[in-house]
């Protein structure tokens, strides 16, 4: 009972730090000297489909992922892909994607929503899992998200195209173990 209770009151507060109290308002990196990573690099063949003014969605081959672009959101019709990539957000959890035609924007905002299994989110609270997407080198967290337990979702609405990924905001290593009581694990 006594550790259940510090996890809630851990996962509590990371959840609360990740929210930053703001009404969802971005907030400053928490880094005053964020690192830039590589661009991930293309990982089998991507998922294609031409969305116009009506709208439409497209998934990933796993459904990983899936892109909601609402009627109203595009001009004109667009041959949309979603192409898995090599993970180089910090924390690397989950695979990345890439939207594209990059440079794309929208009149309405898309929806992207990442699907986890329950065996992907052990040692990292659901509470806390953020998206992110990579401008220039540099990962961004969005800090707006609609997380549904149940289904093991994370969504977040865009205006824009780029390289997507589920970033924890926590994450135990080992992300399961075994400890006695009175006991430490490394």
């Amino acid at each position: 009972m006594r550790h259940t209770l510090i996890l809630t009151l851990l996962s509590t507060t990371l959840f609360l730090a990740a929210c930053g109290g703001n009404g969802g308002q971005p907030q400053p990196d928490p880094d005053p000297n964020p690192q830039p990573t590589p661009v991930g690099t293309p990982v089998g063949s991507p998922v294609s489909k031409v969305i116009g003014v009506a709208g439409g969605s497209l998934a990933s081959v796993d459904g990983k992922i899936t892109l909601e672009i609402p009627a109203g959101a595009l001009t004109k019709d667009e041959t949309v892909s979603i192409q898995e990539i090599t993970n180089n957000a910090p924390g690397k959890f989950g695979k990345a994607f890439r939207l594209s035609p990059e440079g794309t924007t929208f009149a309405k905002p898309a929806r992207i929503t990442f699907t986890f299994t329950e065996e992907q989110l052990k040692g990292a609270p659901f509470e806390a899992m953020q998206v992110g997407y990579q401008k220039d080198g540099y990962w961004k967290a969005i800090k707006v998200v609609a997380r549904d337990p149940a289904a093991r979702t994370v969504t977040v609405e865009t205006t824009h195209f780029s390289d997507w990924s589920p970033v924890p905001g926590a994450q135990l290593d080992p992300s399961m173990a075994h400890v006695k009581e009175s006991g430490t694990v490394t």
